[in-house]
C-alpha cells in the first residue's frame, strides 16, 4: 500500500523516470528503470494499479528474493529493501548523467567522485573530479589541491 501510495505521488508530482534500487544487494543487482511514467498516469487509475503490480512483482522476485553475493556478505547483515530515485538528466547528445559515487567506510563518507557529463555535455573522465572528507579536508576542489585545513 505504501509503495503504491509513492508511485501515484510520483504521477501528481509529474516524475517521468526513476529508478528502483535494492537496498542490501551490488553490482546493479535488483535495479530496474522505468521511464515514461507519466503516460501510465495518464491511462487513468487501473493503468497505474496494473503498473504498480508489476512492479511489486519484480521487487518480491528480483530485489527482495535474493541475496548479496558471497564477496559482497556485508551486504546480508542488511535488511532487504528498495529505494526510488528520479532519474534526471543534465548531458547533452548522449544524455549521460552526472553522477556522484560516494565512498563510505564504517559509516563515515570517505571520498567522492563525479562522473559523467554536465547540461554543457562537457564529459569528466573518471577520477578527474575526486574530493576527499577527512577532518583536515585535504583533497581537490574545482580550483585544485587544497592546503590543510582550508
Amino acid at each position: 500500500a505504501a509503495f503504491g501510495g509513492a508511485m501515484r505521488k510520483l504521477c501528481v508530482d509529474k516524475v517521468d523516470a526513476f529508478i528502483i534500487k535494492a537496498t542490501h544487494l551490488a553490482w546493479s543487482a535488483g535495479q530496474k528503470i522505468v521511464r515514461n511514467w507519466q503516460s501510465v498516469c495518464d491511462g487513468g487509475d487501473d493503468a497505474v494499479t496494473q503498473k504498480v503490480g508489476e512492479l511489486v512483482d519484480f521487487i518480491k522476485a528480483e530485489v527482495l528474493g535474493q541475496k548479496a553475493s558471497e564477496a559482497d556478505m556485508h551486504l546480508r547483515l542488511m535488511k532487504p529493501g528498495v529505494t526510488v530515485e528520479e532519474l534526471f538528466v543534465t548531458g547533452g547528445p548522449p544524455n549521460e548523467p552526472l553522477e556522484a559515487k560516494v565512498f563510505v567506510l564504517w559509516g563515515k563518507a570517505h571520498s567522492m567522485l563525479l562522473r559523467g557529463a554536465d547540461n554543457r555535455n562537457c564529459k569528466t573522465n573518471i577520477f578527474s573530479w575526486y574530493y576527499y572528507a577527512d577532518e583536515d579536508k585535504s583533497g581537490w576542489d574545482f580550483t585544485g589541491a587544497l592546503a590543510p585545513g582550508q
